[in-house]
């Protein structure tokens, strides 16, 4: 059965339910029977992936964020359910159980099936949920209120665009600032990084899409705001806390910052750069402390890091230290971040290197230039195909990218291109994890990404 059709299942299920729970009492034996339906989708689903959901964008029923491409009744009902009652989200999480399913259907069912007085408007669907102790079964609201149906093609939504740039334009000013001898404007590299923060809250993916994106003649500035970016989306994987992922966001955003002292003939160098060149390169870890110390409202983390960043884990980079000091934490996110984005860019004096070959390194320089829990954790959170990169299948077909699949870095979910698909699915969202049921056999793989 193909994710399309699964889906559709879902959704006929969870209407065949809600209707027969206006009708029957709980636990009737013609409504265990269609809760038990809900389950095995669902389990299906949830072979590859932690959890399953559906949205409502006007009168289209999303699947993953994602519309079918042909709505049938089944979708246009369910929508209408989920409207009614305010919910633009539903998300199934694994672990959820047959109580969960039964206490949704009580809430989506409405007045006909829950005894006792009229509950008032003003409660919501989530706390009638939460206070019959549901926690894997989630409701909420899409944050696409204000975009059209066909703004969905798009892999990034203009707000996010809108940060990204800000916070390129906001970079190229503080770098401004410091090659013109000014202070840099500590408060406006603050609201930067919060501007990023509100939306990797929201869903990495998208900025992650944006990062992806090249500009040789804006190299420095949009290198920059990338390494920030996968630098608070590595904090995001660890911890919860906002004022810990700020510091860090503010220390890689200010990391390179001594590269103002660099002179342009060097930075611009489209040739082989000679040794000369790089002992000048070299200098700016050293060039962006004193810049930076010299600069109010600056913290210790920032300068740490800016210091350490090129000094690798095994502490064989630069700036060489007499006593072998550890590298700080922060620096060591950084850093990798860093060296990713690097990687990945097209330099003067370097092409670009296809995310698989540089996921290759990362494994390669594990314990060397990168710790090691940072690059399996990074890992999971990029995969060997980042969010937003084009991938050829072995199907013939192209796709893009939407998110990595933590288990398997190269099995990742993609959306077909447009016109690209030979099996016709409704549902151009694609699970790369998925097999066939008789042989095992993956049903599509990724040979290779595409420029």
């Amino acid at each position: 059965m193909s994710t399309a059709s699964e889906y559709l299942e879902l959704v006929r299920q969870l209407m065949a339910a809600v209707n027969g729970r206006r009708i029957y009492p709980p636990h009737h034996p013609v409504l265990d029977r269609t809760v038990a339906k809900i389950e095995q989708a669902l389990h299906h689903l949830m072979v590859s992936r932690d959890e399953v959901q559906l949205g409502v964008l006007g009168k289209h029923l999303l699947a993953d964020g994602l519309p079918w491409e042909e709505q049938e009744e089944p979708h246009s009902l369910l929508s209408q359910e989920l409207r009614a009652r305010h919910i633009d989200k539903l998300t199934f999480q694994r672990g959820f159980t047959k109580t969960d399913l039964d206490s949704l259907l009580e809430v989506l069912a409405g007045d006909l099936a829950a005894p006792g007085p009229r509950l008032p408007d003003s409660v919501s669907i989530a706390d009638l949920l939460a206070g019959r102790g549901v926690s894997r079964i989630r409701v909420g609201h899409l944050d696409l209120a204000e975009r059209g149906a066909a703004e969905l093609s798009e892999p990034t939504a203009p707000s996010e665009r809108a940060s990204y740039q800000d916070a390129v334009e906001g970079v190229g000013e503080a770098m401004e600032c410091a090659r013109t001898g000014r202070f840099l404007r500590t408060r406006q590299i603050v609201s930067l990084v919060e501007g990023l923060m509100e939306h990797l809250s929201r869903d990495p993916a998208p900025l992650l899409m944006l990062s992806t994106l090249r500009s040789h003649s804006e190299y420095t500035y949009t290198h920059i705001v990338n390494v920030t970016i996968l630098t608070l989306a590595q904090v995001q994987m660890m911890s919860g806390e906002a004022e810990i992922a700020r510091e860090y966001g503010v220390a890689a955003m200010m990391h390179d910052m001594g590269k103002v002292r660099i002179p342009r003939d060097i930075l611009d160098n489209r040739g082989r750069l000679t040794d000369a060149d790089f002992a000048v390169i070299r200098r700016h870890p050293i060039d962006s402390l004193h810049l930076l110390r010299e600069s109010p409202g600056v913290g210790d983390l920032a300068l740490i890091v800016a210091f350490e960043h090129h000094r690798r884990f095994d502490l064989t980079g630069y700036p060489a230290l007499p006593d072998p000091l550890p590298q700080h934490f922060a620096s060591r996110v950084v850093t990798l971040a860093d060296a990713y984005d690097a990687m990945r860019s097209n330099r003067s004096y370097q092409r670009e290197i296809p995310p698989e070959q540089a996921l290759q390194i990362l494994q390669q320089q594990s314990g060397k230039m990168f710790d090691p829990a940072l690059v399996r954790l990074f890992i999971r959170m990029m995969g060997a195909y980042p969010p937003g990169t084009r991938v050829r299948l072995d199907t013939g077909e192209e796709a893009m990218v939407l998110k990595a699949n933590p288990e398997d870095p190269y099995r990742p979910i993609v959306r077909l291109v447009e016109g690209m698909s030979a099996r016709g699915d409704q549902l151009r969202l694609i699970n790369l994890s998925e097999r066939d049921p008789k042989t095992g056999a993956y049903l599509r793989s990724a040979t290779c990404s595409l420029p």
